[in-house]
């Protein structure tokens, strides 16, 4: 038996399909907050990086756990959030940092000699990632 009645996926998409390549100007509007959203987001990159930093100095300096776990959790967003706004090769690293992170809270660790060095070169690199990728960034009026 044949079923009268369309899908919904067909009901719902097609005049979605028709409406969306008449060009409308919620598309357009849509286009330039998400490119402005993206631009902003590489712009803070750096600052982002920054709060990393100091957070790292302080809990060096302090052997704070609570201090570490706030690193882990700001590592843990940008490994995500680089990716979102197309900043993979720094989501890559921020993971791999995350991953280096969780690995030492569970051994007890972070704060040996090699890790202290390793932690630091892992922070160098993603400030540099950062600073590229906001160096590079287009002004948002330029075509």
């Amino acid at each position: 038996m044949l079923n009268r009645y369309a899908p919904l996926s067909v009901i719902v998409a097609r005049p979605f399909e028709i409406w969306a390549r008449q060009g409308n100007p919620v598309d357009k509007n849509l286009d330039a907050a998400l490119l402005a959203l993206k631009h902003n987001y590489i712009l803070s990159l750096p600052s982002k990086i920054d709060e990393i930093q100091v957070l790292w100095g302080e809990c060096k300096l302090n052997n704070d756990s609570v201090v570490l776990k706030e690193i882990y959790r700001k590592v843990h967003s940008l490994a995500g959030s680089g990716a979102t706004f197309g900043q993979e090769e720094l989501s890559k690293k921020a993971k791999k940092i995350e991953l280096f992170i969780q690995e030492n809270i569970e051994s007890g660790e972070i704060l040996s000699n090699q890790n202290v060095t390793a932690f630091d070169a892992y922070i160098v690199e993603l400030y540099f990632m950062a600073k590229l990728a906001a160096k590079n960034i287009k002004p948002l009026d330029a075509d």
